[in-house]
C-alpha cells in the first residue's frame, strides 16, 4: 500500500487487497465513499458507503469505519510502509545517524496523525487542521532536505508553501467548459488573500490558460512571486492581483 493517490477531478482514492477482500476509498471535499468486495460462503459479496466525514462514518456504519481504520490506520495517523522504508534506505545511504533519522521517522507519523485528522473534520474545524498538517509537512520537508535526502517520490504531501494556492477543487457550474474550478478557499491562504471565493473558476494565471487543475498545478510548480488571476465568477468575468 502507498496510500492515497490524486484523482483526475480532485480528491485522492486508495485501492488496496488484502487477500480476503478489494477495498476502494475514495475522499473529497464532498466526504468519503468506499467500495468493499470479496467472498462469503462461497458468494461474492459487495457492500457500499458514504459519509460526510470520519465521525459520521464511525457512528453510522461502524464496520466499514474498521475497514477503513485497517487500510488507512485512523488511530495513529496515515502511514506508508513501503515508502518509509524508501526513506530509510535513503538515509542510511546518505549516513544520516540513527538519531535523526528517528526524529525524521517521528515528523513523518506527524504528518499522518495531521492529515488523519484533517479528514476527520467537520466544515467548521477544517481550516485550523488543514494548516496544521501543512505546517507539519514543510517541517518533515525541511528536515529531509537539511540532510541532504529527497523525499520519495509517491509520498503524498502537499504541495510546498510557494506553490500552494490554498484552496479545494470544485466542479464547473453550468455554461462554463473550461478552467479550474474552486469548491473552497482556506482561510488565511494566498488565494484567501487574493480574494478568491468559492464557485469561483480560475482560467488565467499570470498570463497562461488555465484549462483544468493540473494546469493550475503547472502553473504553480515554478512557484510565482506574484500572481495574477483572471476567471469566472457567478457568471462575470473577474481579475484579482496580488499585491
Amino acid at each position: 500500500m502507498i496510500g492515497f493517490m490524486p484523482m483526475p477531478g480532485g480528491g485522492q482514492e486508495l485501492r488496496a487487497f488484502d487477500g480476503h477482500r478489494k477495498v476502494r476509498i475514495q475522499r473529497d471535499a464532498d466526504g468519503i465513499r468506499m467500495a468493499v468486495a470479496g467472498c462469503r460462503d462461497g458468494r461474492q459479496t459487495a457492500s457500499y458507503f458514504a459519509a460526510r466525514n470520519l465521525r459520521q462514518l464511525r457512528r453510522e456504519a461502524p464496520q466499514a469505519y474498521e475497514i477503513y481504520n485497517t487500510f488507512c490506520n485512523t488511530d495513529g495517523g496515515e502511514r506508508y510502509p513501503e515508502l518509509e522504508q524508501e526513506l530509510k534506505t535513503r538515509l542510511d545511504a546518505a549516513k544520516v545517524s540513527a538519531d535523526k533519522q528517528q526524529r525524521i521517522m517521528d515528523q513523518l507519523l506527524r504528518v499522518g496523525q495531521a492529515h488523519a485528522q484533517e479528514y476527520d473534520a467537520d466544515a467548521d474545524e477544517k481550516d485550523g487542521l488543514v494548516g496544521a498538517w501543512y505546517r507539519e509537512s514543510d517541517r518533515f520537508r525541511e528536515m529531509v532536505s537539511a540532510v541532504g535526502v529527497m523525499v520519495p517520490e509517491n509520498l503524498r504531501l502537499p504541495l510546498p508553501a510557494g506553490r500552494r494556492l490554498g484552496i479545494d477543487d470544485g466542479q464547473l457550474p453550468a455554461g462554463v467548459t473550461w478552467g479550474a474550478p474552486v469548491a473552497r478557499v482556506q482561510s488565511g491562504s494566498r488565494a484567501a488573500r487574493l480574494g478568491l471565493k468559492a464557485g469561483d473558476v480560475i482560467q488565467m494565471l499570470n498570463g497562461l490558460q488555465i484549462r483544468s487543475p493540473d494546469d493550475l498545478g503547472d502553473v504553480m510548480a515554478a512557484e510565482p512571486t506574484m500572481l495574477t488571476i483572471e476567471g469566472i465568477r457567478n457568471g462575470t468575468p473577474f481579475t484579482l492581483k496580488e499585491k
